[in-house]
């Protein structure tokens, strides 16, 4: 009886000591695949990667989800890979940053004060004379906006596409507060100039400041009365005056009447 008492206790003993093996095997396995995770992400850190590839990534993103688990994984790693002084080389990024906002109606000046950054630095990135890094870049994408992955993998065609007669749906706003400017040609390739139908509001004016800005511009009054200041010459506009002179000169202009004015005007694209 003592016996199979033994031989019982021993095996439930078998049994436990072969239940931990397991459970330690488990855990051995568990640790083997995160070592495999960690390892997998390791290299995409590690491994340089051209910015071209990152783009490359973005747009197959849902393949490599496979590997990672999820498109947000992919993005999230990458996105880490891609630091705050990584660059965005190779790649015309300048031309497509300057067609894009063209497209989108947007002056270097607008999307400058959008992004809280300098006229320049607008201007800089667009002539190539600067590679900015991704965050730099996704900043001032953020005011256009357009995400960077839609920034690099957008095609050409649609980014080209050009009209001949624009709609008034077809002109945006580009002004603020009481003061419209309706941009014309908005999605006109290699702009040189802003075609605008300016509506200003009773008192609207073009800010505090005098304007100055390179190039020369005109325009006619359309319709109602506009204060157009040049230098220290005020002047008074009515229905049917036009006005031309070199933008270098500090200018500004005001609508001190009761009645929207209305001016189509010619400006250089900056």
């Amino acid at each position: 009886m003592l016996v199979e008492q033994g031989l019982i206790i021993l095996s439930n003993e078998q049994r436990a000591t072969s239940n931990e093996q397991r459970a330690t095997s488990n855990e051995q396995r568990a640790t083997s695949n995160e070592q495999r995770a960690t390892s997998n992400e390791q290299r995409v850190t590690s491994n340089p990667l051209s910015f071209p590839s990152f783009v490359l990534c973005i747009k197959y993103s849902a393949h490599l989800a496979s590997c990672f688990g999820s498109v947000k994984r992919v993005v999230i790693l990458l996105t880490e890979h891609q630091t705050a002084g990584s660059t965005v080389e190779n790649m015309d990024v300048g031309g497509r940053l300057q067609m894009i906002r063209k497209m989108k109606g947007l002056s270097q000046r607008e999307l400058a004060k959008r992004v809280g950054v300098t006229n320049s630095t607008i201007s800089m990135i667009e002539k190539n004379n600067v590679s900015p890094s991704v965050s730099s870049l996704k900043k001032v994408l953020s005011g256009i906006p357009i995400s960077i992955g839609d920034f690099f993998t957008m095609e050409t065609e649609e980014i080209e596409t050009e009209s001949v007669v624009y709609k008034p749906e077809d002109m945006p706003d580009i002004g603020s507060n009481n003061l419209s400017l309706y941009l014309i040609g908005a999605r006109s390739k290699g702009r040189s100039m802003d075609l605008l139908k300016e509506c200003y509001a009773p008192g609207a004016e073009t800010g505090p400041e005098m304007l100055q800005h390179p190039g020369e511009e005109g325009g006619v009054v359309v319709s109602g009365e506009i204060e157009l200041t040049v230098g220290f010459q005020v002047y008074q506009l009515k229905t049917g005056d036009g006005y031309y002179f070199n933008s270098n000169r500090p200018h500004r202009f005001r609508n001190i009447s009761d009645e929207v004015c209305e001016i189509i005007s010619a400006n250089p694209s900056v």
